[in-house]
């Protein structure tokens, strides 16, 4: 969905349009003559803007809404600099690429359909959501809803409006995840939909971050690991033969934190480690229905295959064992201070303080395949911090506004925020190699979610990361403990979804 191109020109018509913005005197300051923005990119000039094609966002009919505020409901992540909802609004032009961009954007929107774009942000938004649709309120039209937390209960109670059935919105187009979409709904209802409107979603996506100096160091050439993952061969197999070869007792006395490691991860790698290859613990058939696939030999193959791997803990250490009272900030700060070669973890870490100070330089690769026979790599989102744009079930009428709003939003997005995205959080400030950014259209051009741990359905999510932890293989076991269960969720909300 989201691709990475960083174009002179379409930088350009930001700057521009960012400065015509500000110099109104209300938005915040202007830029002055010579001056320039974060993208490093002169002015435009009229010719160019006028020579410009006209873009989606152009193309959508504008409509008059009487200058009334359009609020999006989010939640409010105390404790975290990586998953507060940052990509929704902007109060006033400062300088800095993402904000000015989410200002521009919701200001295109703004003046286009008569609109104010207001955040609200609470930490107890789930009881917003269920009053709203339990007394009609019209208080919020939109919520950002995280995927595994919240959307599935929205869903069943009938919170949530199904979005396939409002027209405005076009799933078609680029801004829009097709792919994982498609896979959040069920009997052809979408009660959630992944967009460019918020880059939280690719924050959440899993990737291999790797030390580049720590590779070298080991004998084993950065350029070679980019080239196997552009060819199509980057392995499980691959990786951890790498990864061997980075172990190092430092002090003598047995590895523990102290020490070099060929993998820093976690339990929950388990997710992404099985969704590079292909395979899922539910199956769609043809007439919609979604059944259980857990008894499917090659996902058992594949299951096995992962455990063999992330059974071994001579070569990685997991965040979970390591007794640090901080575990996930004390795992990317050891990381970042060079005591790992790989680090399975979501794309958001690379724009935390700890790569930014990062005095070795990194690159970033798809997690692997499970065998370089596999037609391509697949990749996912960390569940309980991915989120999605919902539109709250109060009215119709009030329905289809949020849906013509939310298409522009989307598109003005793409127009935007992504790009200013890619260029300042993904690139320009912290990935300073074009394989990177290869790796990275990679990544999220495969992009997918597993239905059954989006609905987290019996617990399955819990169920895989308790047969990493185990030195024995106890997948049929566990299986048959939740085989039930796991099959009665499916039925219960299919049922809910069929109404």
């Amino acid at each position: 969905m989201k691709r990475f191109l960083v174009l002179f020109v379409l930088f350009a018509m930001i700057a521009t349009s960012l400065v015509g913005c500000g110099s109104s005197g209300t938005d915040g300051p202007a830029e002055t003559e010579g001056q320039t923005t974060e993208t490093g990119q002169g002015s435009e000039s009229a010719t160019e803007t006028e020579e410009r094609e006209p873009s989606r966002f152009d193309q959508l009919p504008a409509a008059d809404y009487g200058d009334t505020d359009f609020v999006i409901l989010t939640k409010d992540i105390t404790g975290s600099n990586m998953w507060d909802p940052l990509d929704i609004y902007a109060e006033v032009l400062n300088g800095d690429m993402i904000n000015d961009a989410i200002f521009q954007r919701n200001k295109m929107v703004e003046e286009k359909y008569h609109i104010n774009v207001v955040q609200y942000d609470d930490s107890g938004y789930a009881t917003h959501v269920a009053a709203a649709a339990q007394t009609g309120a019209t208080d919020y039209d939109v919520v950002d809803v995280n995927l595994i937390t919240t959307l599935g209960s929205f869903a069943v109670n009938g919170y949530l409006k199904d979005m396939n059935s409002l027209g405005a919105l076009d799933f078609t187009q680029p801004y829009w995840d097709e792919k994982v979409n498609q896979n959040i709904s069920i009997k052809n209802k979408l009660y959630a939909a992944v967009s460019e409107i918020t880059f939280i979603d690719d924050y959440a996506t899993w990737c291999l971050i790797f030390n580049k100096d720590r590779s070298t160091a080991v004998g084993v050439d950065p350029s070679e690991i980019y080239a196997l993952a552009k060819e199509g061969n980057w392995s499980i197999d691959r990786m951890y033969e790498y990864a061997e070869l980075a172990v190092q007792d430092i002090n003598g006395d047995g590895m523990d934190s102290r020490d070099y490691w060929g993998i820093y991860t976690q339990y929950e790698a388990v997710n992404p480690l099985l969704a590079s290859t292909g395979l899922t613990a539910v199956i769609r058939q043809e007439n919609g229905d979604i059944v259980s696939n857990l008894e499917d030999e090659n996902l058992l193959d594949a299951i096995q295959i992962v455990h063999e791997y992330m059974s071994d803990k001579t070569v990685q250490l997991y965040a979970e064992d390591t007794g640090f009272s901080d575990v996930w900030n004390e795992v990317k700060r050891q990381f970042a201070g060079g005591y790992g070669l790989f680090f399975i973890c979501p794309v958001g870490n690379i724009n935390l303080s700890f790569f930014r100070e990062m005095n070795e330089e990194f690159g970033i690769l798809p997690l692997p395949k499970l065998s370089e026979l596999d037609p391509s790599y697949t990749t996912t989102m960390q569940y309980n911090n991915a989120t999605a744009m919902a539109i709250l079930d109060t009215s119709d009428e009030r329905a289809v506004r949020a849906s013509v709003i939310l298409e522009a939003l989307a598109a003005a997005s793409h127009e935007t925020l992504t790009e200013a995205f890619y260029e300042k959080v993904l690139m320009r400030k912290r990935v300073k190699d074009e394989q990177s950014a290869e790796t990275l259209d990679l990544i999220f051009k495969n992009k997918t979610v597993d239905t059954a741990l989006l609905y987290n359905w019996a617990n399955i999510g819990g169920m895989f990361q308790r047969i990493m932890k185990n030195r024995s293989f106890t997948y049929a076991s566990e299986v048959a403990s939740i085989k039930p269960a796991f099959e009665q969720a499916i039925i219960d909300t299919m049922d809910a979804f069929s109404e």
